[in-house]
């Protein structure tokens, strides 16, 4: 996720979410980062931050959305800690993205339910269009047409 970012643009790139950084000593002497972020109203940390990342959150005293980040410095280093709050950042706005999409989509079955008959509502049934591949074809599209429409009409 990182590439070859300084401190300083892993910070411009989290924007008003950034509160602190800091390196601070562990009681067993070893050196830890840690990284102080408040979130939108209704993030959490995910999971995965913690397994994905090696590195550790807990909810701070400041605020209700705020946490602090940390792992060990020599261990995991800070780009591990910036990429595992960039990592819970996207989890956030896919999971509120999800939430948008789902309160649609109920919308739109309720107008149906509401509309149709119950026979018809029977038959109801929810799919994935499979995507179409785009393959890449040195032939011109008017000749490949043709041949398409060779193949529909059983000529050779």
């Amino acid at each position: 996720m990182a590439g070859n970012k300084s401190i300083g643009e892993r910070i411009s790139a989290l924007g008003n979410l950034f509160l602190g950084f800091n390196i601070g000593n562990a009681k067993d002497g070893s050196q830890v980062i840690y990284l102080e972020v408040a979130f939108p109203e209704g993030y959490g940390v995910s999971s995965l931050v913690e397994k994905k990342f090696n590195v550790k959150s807990v909810k701070t005293q400041k605020g209700p959305n705020t946490y602090y980040f940390y792992a060990p410095l020599l261990t995991v280093g800070f780009d591990n800690v910036f990429d595992a709050v960039e990592f819970n950042i996207k989890a956030n706005e896919e999971a509120q993205e999800r939430r948008i999409f789902l309160a649609e989509k109920i919308k739109e079955l309720e107008k149906i339910v509401s509309e149709e008959p119950m026979e018809k509502l029977k038959t109801l049934e929810f799919k994935f269009i499979p995507k179409r591949k785009n393959k890449a074809s040195s032939i011109p599209a008017e000749i490949e047409n043709k041949e398409e429409e060779k193949e529909d009409d059983g000529v050779a």
